[in-house]
């Protein structure tokens, strides 16, 4: 499997990558708030001793089915086998040291050639070789300001074959920059965007735009249909706020978390409805669904494993000493990883023998600054993370 799954920071309706950062004189206000934060989880009785996750009512409902495109190549690639026991032996393999703070976004092209970081703090993108971790592009964001934590996200374009190419949504819409001159390829789409993620195969984009007043969001699909454009194909419009975002393999399910209602629902696109909808953690925001489409992972104060076709049979992992920024199952389905606003990357095992999920490593970056995201790459053989101690880390055998 040559797919590179490669994320985006996870949805936040405030920049909440103001906590937990080192450096200046904010770092003392946010120390106090992680602290209290973490001390609200521990103290708070109703997260010790919540009830059993039940179905709910659903909050999606969608007009007609949406079929979107699949890549057929893609879907006939055997996954890895799973092979749980080796992430035991992952240590922290390279570093790179961005030296700015609030990197909210790391990925990596499909090809697995480029790698691309970003600080809030900043405002500004910058392009790696990933394989000799150099710099060869640090470019200015249109659209944001440095210090301003404006509204909006960074992915890279899948196809490279005119050299690495970065998507910006945000206030002006889509628009398509070069890796390597920082200049724009084309504008795509003027409508404003907060999120944005690709479709595990990286032929569907989703983008993400809410109304803060009225806790709501209009959810977009997007279709690449050539190598710098895209189509768009249907927009979703949703009574609760969407704060996180998958969908699966086929492009068929959509996996989703909701503010206020802290629900999380698995709607089938082809039937156009919830397949089910439970409680999810509180703060719940990040959400991804298998390769193999078996199971749901959620993330909030706490991680919960869904079985995809028996919500009522959950696995959950409690021991956080902040709340969870993002999950991302391993290509190969035998793991989650998760990253937090302690300093951890965690490896949780996907064996939902157990209504408790099992630790099979902690991964540490420096002191308890927010780690935020993930990519897995070379099928799952080594994972990359960003965090607010201004590096990038990579971690395997």
């Amino acid at each position: 499997m040559k797919k590179i799954i490669a994320i985006s920071a996870v949805l936040l309706f405030l920049p909440i990558s103001i906590f937990g950062e080192s450096g200046k004189k904010a770092s003392e206000f946010n120390k106090t708030i992680e602290l209290k934060i973490a001390k609200q989880m521990v103290d708070d009785s109703s997260y010790q001793k919540k009830e059993p996750l039940e179905t709910k009512p659903a909050i999606s409902k969608i007009d007609r089915p949406i079929i979107l495109d699949t890549d057929a190549d893609f879907l006939s690639e055997p996954l890895p086998s799973a092979d749980p026991q080796r992430y035991k032996g992952w240590r922290e393999t390279a570093k790179i040291n961005v030296g700015q703070s609030h990197l909210s976004t790391a990925d990596l092209t499909g090809d697995g050639r480029y790698l691309l970081a970003m600080s809030e703090m900043e405002a500004t993108v910058r392009v790696y070789l990933a394989n000799t971790k150099k710099l060869i592009g640090n470019f200015k964001v249109p659209g944001f300001e440095y210090g301003s934590f404006d509204r909006g996200e960074v992915v890279l374009w899948p196809e490279t074959g005119g050299g690495p190419t970065f998507l910006v949504g945000n206030e002006v819409g889509l628009n398509l920059f070069s890796g390597l001159t920082g200049d724009l390829v084309t504008h795509l789409d003027g409508s404003p965007v907060w999120h944005m993620r690709w479709s595990p195969d990286g032929r569907i984009l989703i983008c993400v735009l809410s109304d803060i007043s009225t806790q709501t969001s209009v959810l977009t699909l997007f279709k690449r249909v050539d190598p710098n454009s895209l189509k768009r194909i249907e927009t979703i419009k949703f009574k609760n706020r969407v704060n996180g975002f998958a969908l699966s393999r086929d492009n068929r399910y959509m996996a989703v978390t909701f503010y206020p209602s802290d629900l999380v629902e698995l709607i089938d696109l082809h039937k156009g409805g919830a397949v089910w909808s439970i409680p999810a953690p509180t703060f719940s925001r990040p959400v991804d669904i298998s390769l193999d489409g078996r199971k749901v992972a959620v993330g909030g104060q706490y991680l919960i494993l869904i079985d995809a076709e028996n919500p009522s049979h959950i696995s959950t992992y409690k021991d956080f000493q902040n709340n969870l920024h993002n999950v991302r199952f391993s290509p190969s389905g035998d793991a989650v990883a998760v990253s937090s606003y302690d300093g951890h990357v965690r490896i949780i095992s996907t064996d939902m023998g157990s209504s408790n999920a099992a630790l099979i490593k902690d991964l540490r970056h420096a002191g308890t600054s927010n780690v935020y995201s993930l990519v897995f790459g070379g099928d799952g053989a080594f994972l990359i993370s960003s965090s607010g101690d201004k590096t990038i880390r990579f971690w395997g055998k």
